[in-house]
C-alpha cells in the first residue's frame, strides 16, 4: 500500500490493525484511532463477546473477526461445532474472519469464507526461524488475504526467530513477531521486513503490547520511512519510555534513516551476542547505538572494546556506539547518539527537531 501526495514521497505504509480486547463504549466508537488511523479493527469475539451491528457499522475500518481459542492464548474453549458456526455467521457481517491453523481449516468452513477475506493464524511459544517456516509452509497450502504467526518470547533472542523468518521468506501476505515485553521490538521491526500488518491496542492493552496511538506518535506509523540503522534503549523495564517518541520525531524531522526502539532485557550478554552485535545486521537491520539503563551499565562497559575516560572512571557505560566491528562506551547520550548517526553518514550537529 503506497500514500503520497504532490508534496510528500511515496513512502510505503503498513495497515494499522487495532485490536480491541474490552467492550467499546460510544466513546471508543467515535474515537479517532476507530475512525480514521485504524485500517483494520479486530474485535477479539472471545473476550469481548460479539459486537452489535449498530456499532459495527460505525467502524470506519475493516472490521477483523478473531474467536481466540484458549490453546492460542485466547480464552474460547466451547466446542467445534460452536465454534464454526460462530466464524460462519461472523463471515456475514465482517471483512476478515481469524481462522486458527490447526482447528478451521476444514470444508465446511473454507467453502464457505472466501480467500481474501481469510486471515490464518498460528500462536504459540518460543520457535526457531526454521520451525515457523515448516509450519508457515503447511499454512500455506491453503489459499488467505493474510497469514498471521506469533510466539510467545520470554528472552529478546526469541523474538529474533520471527524477524528471521520474515527475512527469508520474503513474501507481503504474511507477518510474524514474538509477544510479551521481551518481544515489543521486534512487532515494531516487522513491517521493515515485509509484514504489511502492525498490531496495536484500542485502550491501554498493557507495557507488553503498544496502543494504536503509541504506534502513530512514537514510531511514525502508518509510513514506512527508510530506515539503515536500528537505535535503542536496553534494560529490565523501558516499554513505557519516552526516549522513542522523542527520538523519532527528530528521526523523521531531520530525515535521519533510522528507528528508535525499546529492548526489555534481563540477561544482557545473551541479547548483545545473539541480536545486538550480529542478529539485526543479519537481517538488514544493523543496531548502530543504544542507550543502556539499569541494571546493564556495568555489563555494557566490559562490552565495549574502547571507553571514555568518564566511563571507565565510573565503571559503566550508559551509551554504546558501534564503531566497525566493535563498540565505544560512553557516559554520555545524546553525544553518542549523534556520533552513531554520523558514522553512518547522517551529521546532525547544529540541526534542530522541535
Amino acid at each position: 500500500m503506497l500514500r503520497a501526495t504532490s508534496s510528500e514521497p511515496p513512502w510505503p505504509t503498513a495497515a494499522i490493525n487495532a485490536v480491541v480486547t474490552e467492550p467499546l463504549s460510544p466513546a471508543d466508537v467515535e474515537s479517532d484511532t476507530l475512525g480514521h488511523r485504524a485500517d483494520l479493527v479486530e474485535i477479539r469475539a472471545d473476550l469481548v463477546g460479539e459486537v452489535a451491528a449498530h456499532v459495527r457499522n460505525h467502524i470506519r475500518g475493516r472490521l477483523v473477526y478473531c474467536l481466540r481459542s484458549r490453546d492460542h492464548g485466547g480464552v474460547f474453549d466451547g466446542s467445534a461445532e460452536e465454534r464454526h458456526a460462530r466464524l460462519l455467521a461472523a463471515a456475514e457481517h465482517y471483512d476478515v474472519v481469524d481462522l486458527e491453523a490447526e482447528r478451521d481449516l476444514i470444508p465446511e468452513v473454507l467453502d464457505r469464507i472466501p480467500v481474501p477475506q481469510r486471515r490464518i493464524s498460528w500462536h504459540g511459544t518460543a520457535a526457531d526461524h526454521a520451525v515457523l517456516r515448516d509450519r508457515f509452509d503447511r499454512m500455506a497450502t491453503v489459499g488467505a488475504g493474510l497469514y498471521l504467526l506469533t510466539t510467545d518470547v520470554s528472552r529478546p533472542e526469541q523474538a529474533l526467530a520471527p524477524l528471521r523468518f520474515l527475512h527469508d521468506v520474503a513474501r507481503s501476505d504474511v507477518t510474524a513477531f514474538g509477544t510479551g515485553p521481551a518481544g515489543f521490538w521486534s512487532r515494531l521491526l516487522a513491517p521493515r521486513l515485509g509484514a504489511p500488518v502492525v498490531f496495536g491496542t484500542v485502550g491501554d492493552g498493557g507495557a507488553a503490547v503498544p496502543t494504536v496511538g503509541r504506534l502513530v506518535a512514537d514510531y511514525g506509523f502508518p509510513d514506512l520511512r527508510p530506515v539503515h540503522s536500528v537505535n535503542g534503549i536496553v534494560g529490565r523495564s523501558v516499554l513505557k519510555s519516552v526516549s522513542p517518541r522523542v527520538h523519532n520525531a527528530g528521526y523523521r524531522t531531520l530525515d535521519v534513516p533510522a528507528l528508535y526502539v525499546p529492548f526489555q532485557v534481563e540477561d544482557f550478554s545473551s541479547f548483545w551476542n545473539e541480536v545486538a552485535d550480529s542478529g539485526l545486521s543479519e537481517i538488514g537491520l544493523p543496531l548502530g547505538a543504544v542507550t543502556v539503563v539499569s541494571p546493564h551499565k556495568e555489563a555494557a562497559l566490559t562490552t565495549a572494546r574502547t571507553t571514555s575516560h568518564a566511563a571507565r572512571r565510573s565503571g559503566s557505560a550508559n551509551s554504546l556506539v558501534r564503531r566497525g566491528d566493535s563498540w565505544f562506551g560512553d557516559t554520555s547520550n545524546s553525544p553518542a547518539i549523534s556520533r552513531a548517526l554520523a558514522d553512518v553518514g547522517v551529521p546532525v550537529s547544529g540541526r534542530k527537531a522541535p
